[in-house]
Formats: structure tokens, C-alpha cells, sequence
């Protein structure tokens, strides 16, 4: 008798094999085994895990103790350079016989704008330390004669070998009694030998107030030590403390290593271990150090590894009540394994007895193969049910029938969870053509390692009709979305893709066997960061069962290059209403997604110039106030410190008038001065300061042309734009490296309507990291920057190039990463002129002038000013606050000269008052004012008179009114401007 291959006795067999009540003992061993192995792991995981939240907390502290470290070395530096370089000064003044006395030294200090928190207090020794000058006195009052010869910084300098700074241990000053840093340096005669001692102090709490401002927890320290072995400061918790010993730190063993660097050790002067990082400053023998208590690191993160030994104990707690429900649930399979096995019997009757044809597949192997099937798929096929077992499923299947050639790929996408519903075509063994409905799904009684495929199969072969229909449809529709001119994909109910059009498979260049083997080259080509809202936006239409809204995303194409799509989802469903696959179309939107963005850039500039442009007029009305105010106390002010903190504020002003060109200079509306200047001799004079600002790691280059290059600029504006490209190629060489800046004249091709105008230009060329061509796109867009927060704005470049706009110019950018960057501006030349008569500084006359001059302006601060300034010149003076105020006024007054702001309320501003004025009273003469942009102004027809720009100085005022009081006055603004 033959076997029987039939469903129950393959589930009969299965259950045989599987039989968990025939080993249990060796089952819950296995568990407690099992389970014993994962408390380890959680007790081992634990463990690892505060190891590496304390490695963290360390890491942590020293990165920000190297920060600090950094900071003070900068900061530090900077303040030693400072007054070195006031040192420098003193003694070659005091040499040169221009410093005899005390109050010449304090004057020359207070000229060299020296920061009072610094404390300044500077002496002057002889070679035999005798003091000749100091800036301080003693507690008495009286400047005592001192000798200072037993100081151990007059010693050093007596036995050393050059007149370079020396930094010496802070001692406590014999004229005022307080701590000081001594700062020295030598004066040498002529035959080698010590000359004298320039002395200057530097008080400590220089760099004691900022360590107050940094916490590095309880027992942290910081400090400046000298390579002497000698403290400057140092700062433990709140005590501060100077001129210790720390010779026998191990910092002095670490620097011999490197000259930067963190390590960590017990602290020689209280025993405490800390994490430390110091750096050496050179020239000047310090080292900053800054150190955190190991301690203190590990108790902020108690918390955290008090969690994670929670966690751990609670995991292991977790593992062995597992372990414990196993075993329990393992005694509970008896019952249900013998009722498992009374369900076999049961499924024979259904396998068998339903009118439809059931086959059960494997789909391991490149040929799957039929593991089971009922009588009625036999008799159907005429063969016999033991012949069909072990058939390959391709040796059945007509080559004419649909799905023939993609036979693998089906299987695999129903092994995966999708859900088949096709017509087939299968040859019977005796040749005849069987036409069925094939349901494929995953059979529910698979195996573990591999998943069998269970097909239901109804015989349609006598209905011609549905036959028909259904071979055709799904043909027609392909070819129909063949022709959209989209990109286009099908999923089955649960959102797998089943078929793409030829279109999206060129878009995205996949091979031939890519695409009719699976979908991952798809999903692969949306961009990473929209691949979360593309399946969000899947899922949304999926469980709304209707058509989807529309989703924008990037889509790479074969050339690598990504562009912006759209896309909809829509359900196709059958006749009772039930999703069968979904439909996807997908819509290039990429050029009106670049014109967007395009126009979104050019609205955030304009929103950048509407702002900078309203900002302008009142910021400059309240510093032609503070100017207006400062300049008339200034002659009444006899002491020197306080005319001294008078001319301080007004070079604030006058840097805030600075700053709201800068902001102008970005919206291209800055009301440039130009004035005809030569760019080498500019160069020349600038390139000091462009030294400093690059720093020690970058080398500068200068190239100039031997002719003279002039041309009409605003001199502030421009020194304020190289200034800003030098800033930006030092930022772009983090390791150093070097700055070409040449200057040379390009001469352009001749047009048709004549000689063009030759160009100087201005090129600056780095050796710096470069920019990406996205980054060189987006250069002199304002707030973009590529720096971390806080260290950028990303207005530089875009106020350089503002300001090259309004001067007529161009700027030009080439850059490739890891080459450098080349930057150019180009600046029309002109011939060499002398300066405008109105530029040309005007002394203030003590010959009284007279006449009657309304000064109108809604600000009463700015009115007040100027009738203060006019009167002092012997003018008389009315006020009003609108034009129609002025207008009242010169109906019934006599007035000489009106002066009006452009910027009034009302129906009329000043440029409408100015008009009607010139018609109704044409002897009075107009001055204008502006506190936004001169440029503006004058660009208009409509003003013929002559504008002057806030915040301006008495000086200027004066000359406008005496040119416009004077006979002759010239009324137009091409004939006099200011």
C-alpha cells in the first residue's frame, strides 16, 4: 500500500517530531540555564554601562576644562599684549626726553586708552633701582623716594640677556599696598649694560573675576602659573591666593611631553586628584591651567548609575520570573497539545472536503515544490496525488500563462506577507489547458526556518467570459499607466510594491534584475531625511482606507542628483468594496520648488532692507541727540579725566553710527561719504591691523601696483569690508596657513558706445578648507553661515557685498574644498581729484553771525540741539515739530534759513515743506536733514536741496549754515551736498 502524503499526516508527523512533554526535565534546565546566562549579561551590562556614564562625566569635564583653558589663554594673552605693547611706548617716550614728570606719564597712559579695570599704575627705575617716575602715590598721598632694587623682578631684569617682558610672582606694591603682577621691561644703554627698569602693574583681579564666573564644581582649580614653578593666581573653590610654590606640580612633568594637554593626578598642595588641562602661552613663560575634582565628576552622574544598577537588578528580576512562567507554561501544553492533535483529524475532513482545489507549497530553492495537496487539485490535473507531491510548481504552469516568467518573484512577495489574487493557466498531465482563480497567502503552518506558501485555486476554464475579463484587465491597465507621463507603482493591501512603470525604473536607473526581483533600489532612492514623512504619509492614507493628500519629497535620480516630487496614494478596490491593491503616482515639482526657494530668499532680503532702512532714521536721530549734546559740553569741561570719559562717549556714538552703516551697508542703503582715495597707500596703512586680526598662524602677503590706483569710495566702509574678508579666510585656516592680498587694474573690452571704465580690483586668496558649491551658492545670502552658534552672524560677507553694490562695484567668489577660496572686488577707477570743499574740516568762527534760522523736527531732542548750536554761532532760533507748525510760523515771523528733518508726520514731510516754501517765500533759503539715507534723497527729482545726514557734527552744521547765509547760495544738490 502506498504511503499517505495527505495534510494530516503531515501535521501527524510534525506534532510527533515536536513533542514538548517528552523532555521536559531537560526543557527547564535549559531554561534555568538560559536563564542564569542572562543575569549575567544584565550584571555585566550594567557594570559596563557605569563605566561608561563615568568615562562620559570625565570626558565631559575635561573638554570643558580645555574650552576654559582656551579661553583664558586668549583672553589672557590679550591683555598682556596690551600692555606690553603700552611698555614699549613708555620707554621709548621716556628715553626720548618726553617723559620728565609724573603728570606726563599719567597723560601718555590715558592717551594710550588703556582699560581702567586693568589698573594700569606704571614706574620708572633707575639702573640702581631708585624710582624717578611713578603714576601712583603712596597711602599718604606723596609720591615718597623709593628704592626698589631688592625686588626680585629688578633682579632678573639686572642679570638679563635681552629687553624682552618679563612676567613676574605678584607682589604687594610698596606705594599703593596692593597685589600687583609685575610686568617689566629693560632699558639697555648703549654699551650693553642696565639703563633703568619700566615697570607696570597688573592687577590680579584681572583674571580672578573671570574664574568667578565659571563653575567646575567644589574642588576645582584654576590658575596662571609662571615656568618659574611659581604661581601669578590661582583660584581654589572661593580662596585666591598668589605666588605659590608649585615647582613640584605635575603639570612642569606634563609640559615637558607637549605644550597642551590634559592628564590626570593628585594635586601636590592638597592631595586632591582632579582632571586637568593646561596650555603654555608663548612668548610669555605662563601656563593656564584648569582643573576639576575626579570626585566632584563622579558624584554629578550618581544619579545616573544609581538608575542603571536599578535597571540591571530589575532586568535580572524580570529574567527569572520569565523563566519561572516558562516552566509553568510548559506544564499547561499537555492539555493543549493533545487537543492540538485532535484538530489534525478535524483538518483532514476540511482539506478534503471543500469544493476547491487546495495546494500547499515550499519556497525555499530557486524551483518550489508542491508538500501538499487535496484529491480534488489531483483529479483536476489527472494525476495521482502521490505523483503531484514533490512536483515543482514550474512543470505544471502552461508558458503562456500569466505570471510564468515572474513565477520566483511572486512567490517571495506572497512569502513576505502580500496577498496574491491572479488568474493561471496549469497543463494537466494529459496536455489540456486548466484555467483557475489562484488565491496564494502564507500558510499558517509553517515552520520557523521557512515559510510555505498555501494556494486555493477555483476552475474557471468553462466560464469564458470572467476567463477573459480577467486575463485582460490587469494588462490594459499596466499598459494605460505605461503612458502617464509619471512615475507610478502599485502595493498590495498591505502597502508592499508590486510593480513600478518603465519610467520609474529609468528615473532611477535600476538594472534590469533589480527591478523584477524586489523594490529596495526604490525605497533606497528617497532622500534619507524624507523617508520618515514618505512612509508616515503611506500609513496615514492606509488607515483612512481613501485617497491621500499630497506629499513632497526628493526623489535621487540616475545621475545621482536628487529631485523634489509629489505624491498621492489611491486605494483600488473591488466590486464589494474591499482594497485590493493601492495605486501611488508621483509628480516631478522640482523647478517650481527651486523657484520658491529663490523667491523666498529674495523676500527675506527685502524684509532685511525694509527693516535695517526703518531702523536707520530713528537710531541715527537718537545719536545725532547724544553727539549734538556731548559736543556742546565738551568746551565746558576743565578736568582732564572727565573730558577724557566725554571723548570716550563720543567715540561710542560715533561706533554706533558705524554700526548702522554696517546694517545699511546689508540692505544697500547706507549713505556712503565717497571721497577719492589711493587704494595702495590704503592697503599700506591698513595692513597693520590685518596682521593682528590674522593671528600668529596665518601669513600675510601683500602685492600692490607700482601706479597709483585711485577711485571714489566711502575710506571707512571699505577698510571695514577688507577688515571682514580677512576675519573670514583666518576663520576658514583653524591650523594656519597663509593670505595673498594683491591689488592690481583690470581693463575691460571697449563697447559700441565707447571706452569702458577700467576696474581696480582687490583680490584676496586663502589657503583655507574652501566651500562646497552649495555653500558657495548660498555665501552672500545674509544669515547664512556654516559656524557654530555664537561664533557667526552671517552678516560679513553679506555687508561686504552690500556695500560693493553701492559703491558701483562687483564681488566675485571661486572657491573648491580643500583648495582655498579666492574673493575679488572690483570698484570703478577715477582720476585724482582734490577733496570736496564741503568734506574739507571747518573751524568753529568766534565772529558772532546773525540771522533767524526754524529748525523743524517731531523730535524735540534733535531741535534742541541744533538751536543750542546755532545760537552758540549768534544765530536766533524758533522751533516747530510738523511742517504745518512751520508753515504758521513763517506766515507771521521773518526767517532766514529753514532747516527740516524729511521724516515728518502729517500730510507733508520735509521734502514737501521744502517745496512749498520755495514757492511761497523763495528768499528763504532750505537745509535739509535725513536720518536714513542721503541716497535716497538725492535719487529723486524732487529734491533740490541740499541734505544733510544724521548724526552729524557741529563742524559740518556750521559750514551748511554759512554756505546757505552766504550770497550766492547755490540751491541745487548736484551744485553742494553734504
Amino acid at each position: 500500500m502506498a504511503p499517505d502524503f495527505t495534510a494530516p499526516v503531515l501535521r501527524k508527523n510534525r506534532l510527533q517530531t515536536f513533542n514538548p512533554l517528552r523532555n521536559f526535565g531537560t526543557i527547564c534546565w535549559a531554561i534555568l540555564v538560559g536563564a542564569g546566562i542572562l543575569v549575567m549579561a544584565i550584571a555585566s551590562f550594567t557594570l559596563h554601562t557605569v563605566k561608561e556614564v563615568q568615562v562620559a562625566a570625565m570626558t565631559e569635564s575635561i573638554e570643558f576644562n580645555t574650552k576654559v583653558v582656551i579661553a583664558d589663554e586668549a583672553r589672557t594673552r590679550h591683555i598682556i599684549a596690551t600692555l606690553d605693547k603700552i611698555l614699549v611706548v613708555i620707554r621709548a617716550d621716556f628715553l626720548s626726553k618726553r617723559l620728565v614728570s609724573r603728570d606726563d606719564l599719567i597723560e601718555r597712559i590715558n592717551q594710550l586708552s588703556v582699560q581702567e579695570d586693568r589698573n594700569p599704575n606704571a614706574v620708572i627705575m633707575d639702573a640702581r633701582g631708585n624710582l624717578l617716575i611713578a603714576t601712583a602715590n603712596s597711602p599718604t598721598g606723596k609720591q615718597l623716594p623709593l628704592n626698589l632694587a631688592d625686588r626680585d623682578y629688578f633682579k632678573s631684569q639686572q642679570t638679563a640677556n635681552s629687553d624682552e617682558l618679563q612676567i613676574g610672582v605678584p607682589i604687594q606694591s610698596r606705594i599703593t599696598g596692593e597685589w600687583v603682577i609685575p610686568l617689566t621691561r629693560r632699558m639697555t644703554n648703549p654699551d650693553g649694560s642696565l639703563g633703568g627698569v619700566i615697570f607696570m602693574s597688573l592687577d590680579p583681579a584681572v583674571f580672578t573675576d573671570s574664574y568667578k564666573a565659571i563653575s567646575l564644581g567644589k574642588n576645582a582649580s584654576h590658575a596662571i602659573i609662571g615656568l618659574d614653578g611659581f604661581t601669578r593666581v590661582r583660584r581654589d573653590n572661593i580662596k585666591i591666593s598668589y605666588g605659590d610654590d608649585a615647582r613640584k606640580s605635575q603639570v612642569f612633568n606634563e609640559i615637558k611631553l607637549a605644550s597642551a594637554g590634559t592628564y590626570t593626578g593628585k594635586a601636590a598642595v592638597d592631595g586632591v586628584v582632579r582632571a586637568v588641562s593646561y596650555r603654555v602661552i608663548e612668548p610669555y613663560a605662563l601656563v593656564i591651567v584648569s582643573a576639576s575634582s575626579v570626585g566632584d565628576i563622579l558624584a554629578s552622574v550618581a544619579g545616573q548609575i544609581q538608575t542603571a544598577r536599578v535597571a540591571g537588578a530589575l532586568g535580572s528580576g524580570l529574567v527569572v520570573l520569565s523563566a519561572v512562567i516558562l516552566i509553568v507554561s510548559i506544564l499547561r501544553q499537555r492539555k493543549a497539545f493533545e487537543n492540538l492533535a485532535d484538530s489534525a483529524a478535524r483538518y483532514q475532513g476540511l482539506f478534503e472536503q471543500t469544493p476547491v482545489m487546495h495546494v500547499i507549497t515550499e519556497t525555499s530553492g530557486t524551483h518550489p515544490t508542491i508538500l501538499e495537496c487535496n484529491q480534488k487539485f489531483a483529479v483536476a490535473m489527472r494525476y495521482s496525488r502521490e505523483a503531484l507531491i514533490g512536483k515543482k510548481i514550474s512543470e505544471l504552469l502552461s508558458p503562456d500563462s500569466p505570471g510564468y516568467h515572474d513565477l520566483h518573484q511572486n512567490l517571495q512577495s506572497v512569502a513576505e506577507g502580500a496577498t496574491l489574487l491572479e488568474p493561471r493557466t496549469l497543463l494537466t498531465k494529459d496536455g489540456r489547458k486548466l484555467y483557475v482563480l489562484v488565491q496564494m497567502t502564507p500558510d499558517s503552518e509553517s515552520d520557523a526556518e521557512k515559510v510555505n506558501l498555501r494556494a486555493t485555486m477555483v476552475d474557471i476554464t468553462r466560464s469564458e467570459s470572467l476567463r477573459a475579463a480577467l486575463f485582460n484587465s490587469e494588462q490594459n491597465f499596466k499598459q494605460l499607466l505605461e503612458l502617464i507621463p509619471q512615475l507610478v507603482m502599485t502595493m498590495d493591501a498591505q502597502s508592499k510594491l508590486t510593480w513600478v512603470n518603465e519610467r520609474t525604473v529609468d528615473y532611477i536607473g535600476a538594472t534590469n534584475a533589480q527591478s523584477k526581483t524586489d523594490f529596495k533600489w526604490m525605497i533606497s532612492a528617497v532622500h534619507p531625511e524624507d523617508q520618515a514623512s514618505v512612509r508616515g504619509h503611506l500609513a496615514a492614507a492606509i488607515s483612512s482606507r481613501t485617497t491621500s493628500g499630497y506629499c513632497e519629497f526628493r526623489l535621487r535620480a540616475s545621475d545621482g542628483e536628487y529631485r523634489w516630487f509629489t505624491s498621492q496614494v489611491t486605494p483600488i478596490m473591488d466590486d464589494e468594496g474591499h482594497i485590493i491593491q493601492w495605486l501611488k503616482t508621483c509628480i516631478d515639482i522640482h523647478e517650481r520648488k527651486m523657484a520658491d526657494e529663490r523667491m523666498r530668499v529674495v523676500r527675506k532680503v527685502e524684509t532685511i532692507g525694509q527693516l535695517t532702512g526703518g531702523l536707520a532714521h530713528d537710531f541715527n536721530n537718537l545719536l545725532a541727540i547724544v553727539i549734538g549734546n556731548l559736543d556742546m559740553v565738551t568746551g565746558s569741561i576743565t578736568d582732564a579725566k572727565g573730558a577724557h570719559r566725554i571723548k570716550v562717549a563720543l567715540g561710542a556714538a560715533e561706533r554706533g553710527a558705524e554700526l548702522v552703516k554696517s546694517l545699511l551697508a546689508l540692505a544697500s542703503k547706507q549713505p556712503l561719504l565717497p571721497s577719492h582715495t589711493e587704494l595702495g597707500a590704503l592697503l599700506e596703512r591698513l595692513a597693520p591691523l590685518l596682521r593682528h586680526a590674522l593671528g600668529v598662524r596665518v601669513k600675510l602677503a601683500m602685492q600692490t601696483s607700482k601706479a597709483k590706483i585711485y577711485v571714489q569710495v566711502d575710506v571707512a566702509g571699505l577698510e571695514a569690508a577688507l577688515l571682514n574678508l580677512a576675519i573670514n579666510a583666518r576663520d576658514a585656516m583653524p591650523e594656519g596657513g597663509s593670505l595673498a592680498i594683491s591689488l592690481d587694474i583690470l581693463m575691460p573690452v571697449a563697447t559700441q558706445e565707447g571706452d569702458a571704465t577700467p576696474m581696480a580690483f582687490i583680490a584676496f586668496k586663502d589657503t583655507g578648507t574652501g566651500m562646497t558649491e552649495e555653500v558657495l551658492r548660498r555665501a552672500q545670502e545674509p544669515f547664512f553661515t556654516t559656524k557654530e552658534r555664537g561664533q557667526g552672524t552671517g552678516l560679513g560677507l553679506s555687508m561686504v557685498a552690500g556695500f560693493v553694490k553701492q559703491s558701483r562695484g562687483e564681488l566675485t567668489i571661486q572657491s573648491t574644498v580643500g583648495q582655498g577660496c579666492t574673493i575679488e572686488i572690483f570698484l570703478p577707477m577715477t582720476g585724482q581729484h582734490d577733496l570736496p570743499e564741503h568734506l574739507t574740516p571747518v573751524a568753529e568762527k568766534t565772529k558772532p553771525q546773525s540771522g533767524v534760522i526754524l529748525v523743524v523736527d517731531d523730535q524735540a531732542e534733535v531741535a534742541l540741539v541744533l538751536c543750542d548750536w546755532a545760537e552758540e554761532l549768534g544765530y536766533a532760533t524758533l522751533t516747530a515739530n510738523s511742517a504745518q507748525n512751520a508753515l504758521s510760523l513763517l506766515a507771521k515771523t521773518p526767517v532766514d534759513l529753514v532747516i527740516s528733518d524729511i521724516a515728518m508726520p502729517g500730510d507733508l514731510d520735509g521734502i514737501g515743506l521744502a517745496d512749498v516754501i520755495s514757492k511761497r517765500y523763495p528768499e528763504i533759503n532750505v537745509l535739509l536733514m535725513s536720518g536714513y539715507s542721503k541716497e535716497t534723497a538725492t535719487a529723486r527729482t524732487d529734491v533740490p536741496w541740499t541734505v544733510l545726514v544724521k548724526p552729524f557734527r557741529k563742524p559740518e552744521l556750521q559750514s551748511a549754515i554759512e554756505t546757505h547765509l552766504s550770497p550766492g547760495v547755490p540751491q541745487r544738490v548736484d551744485d553742494w551736498c553734504i
